[in-house]
């Protein structure tokens, strides 16, 4: 939730709100694993994105390990959100 100066209180869901950065995917893809990034070890894990992807857009656990593997490029168990930051 978000207050403002005229007291009035706004909030946003999770996938709305990285929607509206689709112009900026690498920053919003950045954020949004920074934001589920427990303890803030510049990664996540797959636990942590099915957490992610499943309370945001509904995806079940085999699409999110598909996803996952695609995506842990050196296939660590990890996606490092760091390297988002570059890609434009």
């Amino acid at each position: 939730m978000l207050s403002t100066a005229d007291n009035k209180i706004y909030s946003i869901q999770f996938n709305s709100y990285c929607s509206g950065f689709v112009k900026q995917i690498p920053l919003c893809v950045q954020f949004c694993l920074q934001a589920f990034d427990h303890g803030g070890k510049g990664y996540i894990t797959e636990a942590e994105l099915t957490d992610i992807l499943q309370n945001a857009f509904g995806m079940n656990h085999v699409d999110v390990h598909n996803l996952f593997i695609q995506v842990d490029q050196d296939k660590d168990g990890k996606i490092k959100y760091g390297i988002y930051m570059f890609i434009h």
